[in-house]
């Protein structure tokens, strides 16, 4: 099932307590970036409740402070049946906002930066947070509902490598990027439920950062292709996992 959606329908995710019944309310600044995003009055659009619903609205007032409407339909949004944490290498700020976006689209649903020997670190706000974090979860909403999911993918805090080793146990496979690993179709013979795929940093992971993830466990597995942009062979790693689990 791809998750690209054909159609040029809006997609919204809406706060909690934003449909009642048959009738969903948007207020303040809700309201406004639905206004932004396009919505007036007499259209249908799909609010999406973040918990895999989606619900067709046709709305009957929209404006910049407020819009409502009746619910009409409701139904499964599109999610992919696997489910692929991506344990990213911290890259620069602006590939790693590229990759959230992107990753999304595919499906992607939870993302867990790592700090690995190679890894870019962003400069830390006042807060000790990385710079640019409070953008993260935004920049997923926006490409959640761009791609017509159900579900917005998680994205926590940066966490040292051999540490999300070991958070990834319980995935049904766990792999991670490497030049000479195996070819990716005869890493997924079992068709796995659950995949933890760990990306690297530029240039890649250390042969001592390698080694310990063979010992626990991990599978390398070689990038479908090679490229310049620091996130291209992450992306269609990615997209060719998909394919091949669930032919799109």
């Amino acid at each position: 099932m791809a998750v690209l959606s054909d159609t040029p329908r809006i997609h919204l995710f809406v706060s909690d307590g934003a449909v009642r019944g048959q009738q969903m309310a948007l207020q303040g600044a809700e309201a406004a970036r639905a206004f932004q995003k396009g919505l007036r009055s007499g259209m249908a659009f799909t609010a999406l409740d973040g918990m895999g619903w989606a619900l067709d609205v046709d709305v009957v007032e929209a404006g910049p402070s407020l819009c409502y409407g009746r619910v009409t339909g409701r139904r499964l949004a599109a999610e992919r049946r696997s489910k692929v944490t991506a344990y990213q290498a911290m890259i620069h700020p602006s590939d790693f906002r590229r990759f959230l976006g992107l990753a999304t689209g595919l499906g992607v649903v939870a993302f867990q930066p790592v700090i690995a020997d190679g890894s870019v670190l962003p400069r830390l706000d006042a807060e000790g947070r990385p710079e640019g974090e409070a953008e993260w979860p935004l920049l997923i909403r926006d490409a959640a509902e761009a791609a017509g999911r159900g579900q917005l993918p998680q994205v926590e805090l940066p966490m040292l490598l051999d540490a999300a080793f070991d958070q990834a146990h319980g995935a049904g496979a766990r792999l991670i990027l490497d030049a000479s690993g195996q070819p990716l179709e005869a890493v997924l013979v079992n068709r796995p439920f659950s995949l933890a795929c760990f990306l690297p940093p530029p240039g890649g992971f250390t042969a001592a950062e390698l080694q310990r993830a063979v010992a626990q466990g991990l599978l390398r597995v070689a990038p479908p292709e090679t490229s310049r942009d620091p996130i291209q062979p992450a992306v269609t790693l990615l997209r060719r996992i998909y394919e091949l689990l669930e032919g799109g």
